[in-house]
């Protein structure tokens, strides 16, 4: 209340004499253009009520040409192009900057990477790599990619329960999957992303005013779909997100085609009628014959001739595209982890960023028997086990959270640094009701899979080496 007695004498004390000259015109505008993006990143960081506080401008220079707003909105097209500001160059007439100013569809910042300039449509972004609001980095933070079957459900189950890590609308998004991205170029899947609209329709997903309120909070999502259309997925991610921290859970290709067999067929889902399991898998993999991912020769010499060559490449990428049809649920292909991953890594190196530190490879077994990897991820994803024990569980103010959030204060207040890996282990409980496999046709799925194996070993690291290699039977040994 600027009449009350404590206003006036707050306003009496900040009585300044000025004893120099005024500030000129001219120059007071070339300081509010040159302010402006550290206003804009201060209403980010105290909230909706301070925006546009500090955005006033005299009446008297708003009546210059010159200096109308839209000057400013050029000034400031051009400081998020990453175009160099350069005070020594103003002259009084225009505010400082050097370079051309920016195409409005897309920005032409050489010091992006190629990748970015060829597929990503900047228009409006204030930031490729990091937005202006540090909550919109932590929204979201990670995501799980894949494989499908491979565990997903049970890692994410076990992130969010502790209270840093909130859900968003669902765990499975599905957002960036090709077919259901809205923001491609004249709707065309593989054009340039639109980020700005993107990004703005992301945000809707997660809670936004809890990550404001709380810098230690980080959501994510896990939709296996992603690491399975790896040329097209990756594309939407990292020109929309390219600072969240990527997800792999891997299991063994045989066991998780045989998940996501019974998976399908099982009766307490909507289950569908499906042939025997080898039956199915042998339709599948025609399929991929057809598209060209396979070669019609299956022996392990024909496959190491077929990996790799443009004929692989092409029907890879055809088959990606295909949207609709027999082979939607794309069973078999999933468990050809050097495939997909290939094309992530590739894309990952494209816009300057490093697989082996912005990817973590985990296997499903390996979270499941071992605490310590669970608190790695943690740990990766700036997270603090230890505050598990003691915390009370975050609330979300968004109503279409509330289901989640009743479901995690639930889940938290279970959650302990110690129990993690039995958390996964308990998700991961597959109901089998079809008949096993058949000894003599997982030995015809070894010897397909087994280049392709030796392909993930080669592309993850000596780390890796074996992982998937059967176990030699007793008599064997």
């Amino acid at each position: 209340n600027e009449t009350s007695p404590s206003a006036a004498i707050v306003k009496t004390s900040m009585t300044t004499t000025y004893s120099s000259a005024p500030i000129p015109p001219k120059f007071r505008t070339w300081l509010e253009t040159f302010f402006r993006p550290y206003n804009q990143r201060l209403y980010g960081l105290l909230g909706p009520e301070f925006d546009g506080v500090f955005d006033e401008t005299p009446p008297s220079l708003l009546e210059d040409k010159s200096y109308k707003r839209t000057q400013f909105h050029e000034f400031l097209r051009r400081k998020q192009a990453g175009i160099v500001v350069n005070p020594a160059s103003y002259n009084g007439s225009h505010p400082p900057v050097h370079g051309p100013l920016p195409e409005a569809r897309h920005v032409k910042d050489q010091s992006l990477p190629l990748y970015v300039r060829q597929h990503c449509d900047l228009t409006g972004v204030d930031s490729w790599m990091l937005p202006q609001s540090d909550w919109r980095v932590r929204s979201p933070s990670f995501f799980i990619l894949g494989a499908k079957k491979g565990g997903t459900t049970g890692l994410f189950n076990t992130l969010t329960s502790h209270p840093q890590v909130v859900r968003g609308t669902s765990k499975e998004l599905l957002y960036f999957v090709p077919k259901r991205f809205p923001f491609w170029n004249k709707d065309q899947i593989g054009d340039r992303v639109r980020v700005d609209p993107a990004r703005k329709a992301l945000l809707q997903e997660f809670p936004r005013q809890l990550l404001r309120r709380n810098e230690t909070v980080i959501t994510g999502e896990a939709t296996p779909d992603y690491i399975m259309y790896s040329e097209y997925s990756s594309q939407a991610i990292l020109c929309t997100t390219p600072w969240v921290k990527l997800v792999v859970l891997l299991r063994d290709p045989i066991d998780r085609l045989f998940s996501h067999y019974n998976y399908l067929t099982d009766p307490s889902r909507a289950a569908r009628i499906l042939p025997n399991f080898d039956v199915w898998v042998k339709k599948d993999i025609a399929i991929l014959q057809e598209f060209g991912v396979m070669p019609q020769d299956l022996s392990r010499t024909s496959i190491q001739a077929y990996m790799g060559s443009p004929e692989e490449r092409d029907g890879w990428h055809r088959y990606q595209r295909a949207l609709d049809g027999p082979w939607a649920d794309r069973p078999f292909v999933r468990s050809l982890y050097a495939l997909q991953l290939e094309d992530w890594y590739r894309n990952l190196r494209a816009v300057g960023k490093d697989p082996s530190r912005d990817m973590r490879v985990l296997l499903s077994r390996d979270v499941q028997k071992n605490d310590h990897v669970v608190r790695d991820l943690f740990k990766w994803l700036g997270v603090n086990v230890t505050s598990a024990t003691n915390a009370t569980p975050m609330e979300t103010t968004m109503p279409h959270h509330e289901l989640n959030r009743r479901k995690l204060t639930k889940a938290r207040t279970k959650a302990t640094p110690t129990n993690f890996s039995a958390t996964m282990k308990q998700s991961m409980i597959t109901t089998y009701t079809s008949a096993p496999i058949k000894p003599e046709f997982r030995k015809w799925l070894e010897t397909i899979l087994e280049p392709y194996n030796r392909r993930l070993y080669r592309l993850l690291g000596k780390d890796f080496d074996g992982i998937f290699d059967p176990t030699p039977s007793p008599s064997s040994a």
